[in-house]
């Protein structure tokens, strides 16, 4: 008898889910992600959450895991990241801002209960 093969998402989604403090919500918003040396690139703000954002970069910029960077979304502000990871045009930000700020910000787009 043979197991059913996992699906080669199935797995890893599980486990970055289970390793989430906060609910994510999917959004679309457009911003701009700023470097501390200066460059900067277009984006779009896909999910958010009290923690983090995941945001797919409009056009090539260097970033990688650990950079300090700015991330201004139209109508909400800006707000202080880290690139936690990086996959192509996808970037992974954690907020540095506490919780509170971000709720604040966002609040009607936040899961209900964060």
């Amino acid at each position: 008898m043979e197991a059913a093969p996992a699906t080669a998402q199935s797995v890893p989604a599980q486990a970055a889910a289970e390793r989430r403090r906060h609910a994510r919500v999917s959004v679309s918003f457009f911003g701009t992600l700023r470097l501390a040396a200066g460059a900067s690139a277009e984006c779009l703000v896909l999910d958010l959450s009290l923690g983090g954002t995941k945001i797919m970069l409009g056009e090539a910029l260097a970033i990688a895991q650990g950079d300090a960077v700015g991330l201004d979304i139209e109508k909400f502000g800006t707000f202080r990241t880290e690139a936690m990871w990086r996959r192509d045009k996808f970037v992974g930000l954690r907020f540095n801002d506490p919780p509170e700020t971000i709720a604040a910000a966002f609040g009607n787009f936040l899961p209900p209960g964060e």
